[in-house]
């Protein structure tokens, strides 16, 4: 049987993307070298590296290269804010966005017509905002389909429930 020959200029190439996409995910890039390296790093390894501090600087500076359905899932709070969310609004992934369980109350009712109510529901509500109140406040932008079985849901038969309990503690 005959071995086949690796393609030495082939293998190189793989070998230089592949540790430019790692190097892209490990180390905490500044403007200065993403602007340097703009066109070696992965960047989607880039968007989804939390070591990166975005300034709105940096992000209108690379809006073409930087993956935002990527950066949509940042835990970066200071990205997630209503005044750079709206800025960059036609650049974010709003289903993935809208999961993000860092996304902030306040950039929630500034971005609403915006936002995935179907993802919005059913992300986990790490931040205790689901409830009645949350409820009442966007009920016109949840759809009836996507509230049975969701996050919320949930949240509202618990607060429901606690009532409940309340009530028949003091009968």
């Amino acid at each position: 049987m005959e071995k086949s020959k690796l393609n030495e200029g082939m293998l190189a190439i793989q070998l230089e993307e592949d540790a430019w996409k790692e190097l892209s995910s490990d180390i905490p890039w500044t403007e200065d070298l993403l602007e340097r390296y703009k066109d070696k790093v992965d960047w989607e390894a880039v968007c989804n590296n939390s070591d990166i501090h975005w300034s709105v600087d940096m992000l209108e500076k690379f809006r073409k290269q930087i993956d935002w359905t990527a950066l949509s899932n940042t835990r970066q709070v200071s990205l997630l804010t209503p005044e750079i969310v709206g800025q960059f609004k036609t650049c974010w992934d709003w289903t993935v966005l809208s999961r993000n369980e860092e996304l902030p109350l306040e950039t929630i009712e500034a971005m609403a017509d915006c936002i995935n109510w179907k993802e919005l529901v059913n992300r986990y509500d790490r931040h205790n905002v689901f409830g009645s109140a949350f409820f009442d406040r966007f009920a016109e932008y949840i759809p009836a389909s996507a509230l049975k079985d969701s996050q919320l849901w949930y949240s509202l038969i618990d607060e429901k429930m606690k009532a409940l309990q309340k009530y028949f503690a003091n009968i």
